[in-house]
């Protein structure tokens, strides 16, 4: 039932992480899929080994502790290409029948040290273990150890080829500080090892085929070496910090790469090109596996996800449709849907939905910097645009306390129409109140600043209470058809415009009747908690109150708390509701976008940042509720848009998604 828009959607959305596998309190090590796909397995520190079915996300089994704890990266459980086996480190190498795991160990591979790198061979005839003092190659059937190699307290760095001729060790040169070469070993005893000196430290090595090696470096690069005689075939510069793992893909194309910085870079084995960049985690990472069907791809640092996979170079995962802008100050969906308004460094600009072109907004932006000449210390207007219902005005706010101003704009031919100047009580992320008009595209809410002599001295966070009243004026004339008698520190209209909700000191909110006496209705929030950013739902039902600590959910009818949205590392900086109010996007500074279930307050899915330090700080959906905007600064912000979930799509869709993903509809 679900498999028909589930797989549509998430071919539209292909950029998408999908799911993140519960359960464990520890930093994930190396993690991997079962030869058929159906099972992940990983390791972690408090119980060292444990897998998940990939459909599910279920945890089927787990084995106790069976490394030191205090490894930078846990050892590799690892699945022979074959099926039959799963190896564990545990001081030794042991090895379980991988479809009974409650079996004891079918062979126990002896070696010195802690081991940190496992591998077999591709036919499942030999495994490689690698300790900091040791490194041996068994024949798996007999156990009967092949060939072993003593080491020196190096790094757990090595490889087995495919085929099982060859092993990849670090060594050190000359005795310098670290590891600084390597050594590629037959071992049939044939012919003399090859040393390869490094430049940089090594930290991942991986065979392609039998007569390439791969070695990731401290510095950011991978090495592609000629098993043959070492000499470099290749350079691929990946990142600016250390490569962590490097894995080949079932089939052989493709090597799978991640780093320091929590990036993964695919590549094609054939012309080494690049298929995919994805800022995959803020942290290392520690395990990456390709699914055996190619339609999954597997990552792990501190969460262990699953991403969507395509080879077409423009799939891969991650937000979707980004536009290359820079810094996004505000955006507003125009009432038809098709065409979405914002302000960054370049100025007003306008995104076609179908197109996805961005254009100029020149008419629009020469009145604005017309009137930013006439007013220099107040700059551009760029804050708060918003359009009227019939979609003819646009209003942009400049300035702020005692000094704001109000701009109304034609929509169409950018002509200023109007300009008030009012009081404006930015919020901490300088954002305004996120509706201006009232159902008669002529009246606005703000609160005006009077025009008089004894309006002069005013200073608008000292008088707010006596001078900031909330009013509904006539744009045109500058009449103000309604005040109210109390002030607000901001004041954001409802949606059916009856009533305004105001921010008071000491974090509450009141709800009044939109008349001049401001019939107090509800008083909301939390004493002493500062409130700044509020947003009704549409269907006027909730109100949500962000302050430095949570987001609360408030029910209008009755002053009840309904709910704390929880989850997000730093304070909330927007708040939206979808049209229909099922739904919401939070972001905080630092933070990926979340959407909640705005019924019951559970998060359902997460919008990934590319940077570190991108921030989401505005967030607006289509008037269908169909694609969320999110604007700010660092990738994907600027600007990104989202094709979102159906109205109708169940709640709980992470292992749903999966599953869609390895069975697509025809």
């Amino acid at each position: 039932r679900l498999r028909h828009w589930e797989w549509g959607w998430l071919a539209r959305r292909s950029r998408r992480l999908l799911a993140e596998f519960k359960g464990h309190s520890s930093r994930p090590g190396w993690v991997e899929f079962s030869p058929d796909g159906s099972q992940v397995v990983g390791a972690f520190g408090e119980d060292a080994v444990r897998a998940w079915d990939t459909r599910s996300g279920e945890r089927l089994w787990s084995r106790g502790s069976t490394f030191p704890k205090t490894l930078d990266f846990p050892v590799s459980p690892r699945f022979s290409p074959d099926g039959r086996w799963v190896v564990v480190a545990a001081g030794h190498s042991l090895l379980y029948p991988a479809q009974d795991f409650k079996a004891r160990p079918a062979r126990d591979f002896a070696i010195r040290g802690a081991v940190g790198h496992q591998a077999f061979s591709r036919d499942s005839t030999r495994l490689l273990a690698v300790s900091s003092v040791q490194a041996r190659v068994w024949e798996v059937d007999s156990g009967d150890v092949l060939w072993e190699a003593d080491r020196q307290n190096l790094n757990t760095v090595g490889a087995l080829a495919p085929g099982g001729r060859h092993v990849a060790l670090t060594i050190p040169v000359e005795r310098q500080r670290g590891p600084r070469g390597g050594t590629i070993v037959a071992l049939d005893g044939g012919t003399p090892p090859v040393i390869v000196p490094f430049t940089a430290r090594p930290e991942a090595m991986e065979f392609v085929d039998d007569q390439t090696l791969a070695v990731g470096f401290y510095n950011g690069t991978v090495q592609l070496l000629a098993v043959a005689d070492g000499r470099l075939v290749k350079e691929l510069p990946v990142d600016q910090v250390s490569i962590t793992r490097l894995h080949l893909s079932p089939d052989g194309q493709r090597l799978l790469i991640g780093t320091y910085s929590g990036l993964v870079q695919i590549v094609r084995t054939a012309d080494w090109s690049t298929e995919l960049r994805l800022q995959a985690h803020a942290t290392p990472i520690t395990g990456i596996d390709l699914h055996p069907s190619g339609r999954l791809l597997l990552t792990a640092a501190q969460e262990v996800r699953l991403w969507p996979y395509t080879s077409t170079g423009s799939g891969g995962a991650g937000p979707a449709r980004p536009v290359s802008i820079g810094v996004v100050y505000d955006l507003a969906w125009h009432p038809n849907g098709r065409q979405l308004a914002f302000t960054s460094y370049d100025g007003l600009s306008l995104h076609d939905r179908q197109s996805g072109r961005v254009s100029q907004m020149e008419a629009l932006n020469r009145t604005m910097t017309a009137w930013a000449e006439a007013h220099p210390t107040l700059g551009v207007p760029n804050g708060h645009l918003a359009y009227s219902a019939d979609g003819r005005f646009l209003t942009a706010l400049a300035g702020g306390g005692d000094n704001g101003h109000v701009l109304i704009l034609d929509a169409t031919t950018g002509e200023l129409l109007a300009s008030h100047r009012c009081w404006l009580s930015r919020d901490r992320t300088f954002a305004f109140a996120p509706r201006l008009f009232l159902d008669n595209p002529e009246h606005i809410l703000i609160m005006p600043r009077p025009q008089n002599a004894d309006a002069d001295g005013l200073e608008f966070y000292k008088d707010w209470e006596r001078a900031a009243r909330p009013a509904v004026l006539n744009w045109r004339t500058g009449e103000a058809i309604l005040s109210q008698e109390r002030g607000a520190l901001r004041a954001v209209l409802s949606p059916d415009g009856t009533q305004v909700a105001a921010i008071l000191h000491h974090g509450i909110v009141e709800l009044r009747d939109l008349n001049p006496e401001g019939t107090v209705r509800q008083r909301l929030g939390r004493r002493g908690a500062f409130s700044d950013i509020i947003t009704f739902s549409p269907d006027g039902a909730t109100l949500l109150i962000a302050t430095f600590e949570e987001v609360a959910a408030w029910n209008t009818a009755d002053g009840q708390r309904r709910y704390a949205l929880r989850g997000h590392h730093n304070a909330v900086i927007a708040m939206a509701f979808t049209p229909d109010s099922a739904r919401l996007i939070t972001t905080a500074e630092g933070d990926d976008a979340r959407l909640w279930d705005a019924a019951t307050g559970r998060a359902l899915l997460s919008f990934p940042r590319e940077e570190r330090d991108g921030t989401p700080v505005r967030a607006a959906w289509s008037p269908d509720g169909q694609v969320l905007a999110l604007g700010g600064w660092g990738r994907p912000y600027g600007l990104a848009l989202h094709e979102t979930l159906p109205p109708d799509t169940p709640l709980d869709l992470d292992f749903a998604r999966v599953r869609a993903c390895l069975d697509p509809s025809p």
